[in-house]
């Protein structure tokens, strides 16, 4: 396979994989938005280091559920789906001494 080919085979595959995955976050001009793709979920809620772990209670658009938190500094964040703790496979995380990981959320600079 020639190299523009095996290159190209790996972009496609990237955004395959990503475009799949059941959480990301993008930044907005009014803070990040976060997305978790439950759609049998009855409820979901985020915990950030932000406010000491309150919970935000997220909405559900179509099995999507979202929340928009105000923030420009790093923090760590789970998720809780139906009474359940949830993290997700994210790039950066931290031990959050209850045995569990968190993951971390860093602005884009």
């Amino acid at each position: 396979m020639n190299r523009f080919r095996l290159s190209l085979l790996t972009v496609l595959l990237a955004g395959v994989i990503c475009g799949c995955s059941p959480h990301y976050y993008r930044c907005t001009e009014n803070g990040v938005a976060f997305f978790l793709r439950q759609p049998d979920a009855k409820q979901v809620i985020l915990y950030t280091s932000l406010d000491g772990f309150a919970p935000h209670v997220t909405e559900n658009k179509d099995g999507l559920w979202f929340v928009i938190l105000p923030s420009d500094r790093e923090f760590c964040y789970f998720y809780e789906i139906d009474g359940e703790i949830y993290t997700p496979w994210c790039y950066l995380t931290e031990k959050d001494g209850f045995g569990m990981e968190n993951c971390v959320y860093v602005p884009e600079l």
